[in-house]
């Protein structure tokens, strides 16, 4: 799957209002928009009003189809230069990439392109 069609996917999959379906969690995590901001799209969701970035999104897609996984070392050294600042982001973003059906939860920390 290429990015575009990735994106065209996530877009409609996850309109506002709907749960982005993380396990392990006992909240429930919503889409609230997909936002613009200084240039830079943005997904907003519900738990304490979180952001991530697309381009986070974009990026951590390319490595699961290029590497075949994701995992939070890679997350954590991506995109919060090796510092821990919890795993929320992580999640959400192996949750939305699962609700495509691109990957699959392996463990906690990994997820896999789903073959």
């Amino acid at each position: 799957m290429t990015w575009d069609r990735a994106y065209a996917n996530l877009k409609q999959t996850f309109v506002p209002g709907s749960e982005i379906k993380r396990s392990n969690s006992g909240r429930t995590y919503c889409v609230d928009s997909w936002f613009d901001e200084d240039g830079q799209e943005n997904l907003r969701y519900t738990v304490a009003n979180k952001v991530i970035p697309v381009v986070w999104i974009r990026v951590s897609f390319e490595q699961l189809m290029t590497e075949g996984e994701l995992r939070t070392a890679w997350f954590i050294a991506r995109f919060y230069d090796g510092k821990d600042l919890g795993g929320c982001n992580f999640t959400t973003i192996g949750a939305l990439l699962c609700g495509i059906g691109v990957a699959v939860k392996a463990k906690r920390g990994l997820y896999r392109l789903k073959s």
